[in-house]
């Protein structure tokens, strides 16, 4: 398994464990007060955020074109006689 497969496999089981403690929260949504309840749903909705945005930004920087450096021939070799 490479670095990058692993990297995603664990974003997943975040991003599926972050989604299990957003159900929970709504689930007890009676036993919390509303501000109580407000401040858990931002502070798991934005780690889940920030945990898509990693996954997303690894993606891209592993299936970006990649640049091959310019290859010049040898300055030289044009003005020989």
């Amino acid at each position: 398994m490479n670095r990058t497969l692993s990297c995603l496999a664990i974003f997943a089981l975040l991003t599926v464990a972050v989604g299990i403690c957003i159900k929970q929260t709504i689930e007890f949504r009676e036993l919390l007060e509303n501000s109580t309840f407000a401040i858990l749903l931002g502070v798991e909705a934005a780690v889940a955020g920030v945990l898509i945005a990693s996954g997303i930004s690894l993606l891209r920087r592993r299936f970006a074109r990649q640049k091959k450096p310019v290859s010049r021939g040898p300055v030289g070799a044009a003005v020989r006689v």
